[in-house]
């Protein structure tokens, strides 16, 4: 009889285990269990960046388009735990911005996808429609009442997820875009537990880093320009060397009125696996150069992510840089000073003034 009491216990707890198991990547085209996945191009004219974050079940918690940061709520699912629709809203403001629809193959790829927005033009409801076409191999095809696109996978990971694609749009524009994907049994985020020593030089003294300048400042917040909620403005000017055609990763960490010690905020956007305070993305070097300069390399941290109480505050901003998965170079600290109450960031000032030379 226990044995039996003991068999139903596991199987209850299996079951409830497995339900909590979403799959909300597959709507992204991405399968394994995705932390988050930044997208980005390489056109030189005008560079996008999408960002999606799943938690450890597999449900999808926000996304960023650009400089948009959105919140993600009433998720619908099948029977098999697909997501079949969301609504997303602007984390500042929470002004609903539109719904998703998704339709599977029988392969369980995104076949279909449904967007409905009011337009900005006469307050009108619009619905962007997406049909996904596959074909042989590395080859598939977009077709939407905006646009249609053919793309080519140039790479995967080891999850079988590509990270690569080449983008051709029917009036003949075409770039490549990059995936980079965290996994949540993998995770890459760098930690913030660096020092200058580990960090001015490279395994591979070849490929190396030089920031020329630093520039922080205080702006509205860029989504929705508003007037109560600000963002931190971070730029770096930076020359990676003897990198020609590969990824470099740049990231800003922040740190408390302790140089080294990272400024703790779990329960902020922007974090290394550790809980710190960090933001970065990724940017693809020239091909036709072994050296690629980003001179105006821009960011932006709410100063809600910071996680700071009220009061008067000093924290310290530093950039590393990244390649082949080994630090490659860092600027020096910027310490800034400010002064919270509720929403607003007053007193705002940097030693030195607000950018060090290199501009």
């Amino acid at each position: 009889m226990k044995r039996v009491v003991f068999a139903i216990a596991i199987t209850f707890v299996v079951s409830v285990l497995y339900a909590q198991k979403y799959h909300d990547a597959i709507a992204f085209d991405m399968k394994g269990n995705v932390k988050e996945c930044t997208i980005t191009d390489n056109r030189e004219s005008f560079s996008s960046v999408a960002k999606y974050y799943f938690s450890q079940s597999g449900e999808l918690l926000s996304e960023i388009d650009g400089s948009s940061e959105m919140e993600v709520y009433n998720h619908l699912r099948d029977s098999k735990g697909f997501l079949i629709g969301y609504s997303i809203k602007r984390r500042f403001g929470k002004q609903h911005v539109g719904d998703y629809e998704f339709e599977y193959n029988d392969a369980n790829r995104i076949k279909k996808k449904n967007f409905r927005f009011y337009s900005s033009i006469g307050g009108r409801e619009m619905t962007e429609t997406t049909e996904y076409m596959y074909g042989e191999g590395e080859v598939f095809k977009t077709v939407s009442t905006l646009n249609s696109i053919l793309y080519y996978i140039k790479s995967f990971d080891n999850r079988g997820n590509w990270i690569k694609r080449r983008k051709i749009i029917k009036d003949g524009i075409n770039y490549d875009e990059q995936r980079l994907i965290v996994y949540w049994d993998n995770n890459v985020t760098p930690s913030n537990k660096l020092n200058s020593n580990s960090t001015s030089t490279s395994a591979n003294s070849s490929v190396k880093a030089v920031f020329h300048g630093t520039r922080v400042g205080k702006v509205y917040h860029i989504p929705e320009d508003s007037r109560d909620d600000y963002d931190l403005f971070l730029q770096c000017n930076v020359t990676v060397y003897n990198i020609k055609g590969q990824q470099v990763q740049l990231t800003a960490y922040v740190d408390g009125p302790t140089r080294g010690k990272g400024l703790y905020a779990p329960n902020g956007r922007h974090k290394t696996s550790e809980g710190n305070v960090a933001i970065g993305g990724v940017l693809n070097s020239r091909t036709d150069s072994d050296n690629t300069r980003w001179p105006h390399y821009t960011l932006t941290l709410p100063f809600s992510d910071l996680c700071l109480p009220d009061g008067t505050h000093t924290i310290n901003v530093r950039w590393f840089a990244q390649a082949q998965g080994k630090f490659i170079g860092n600027s020096e600290f910027q310490i800034i000073h400010f002064t919270k109450q509720g929403k607003e960031i007053t007193n705002f000032y940097v030693d030195g003034g607000e950018e060090t030379p290199g501009f």
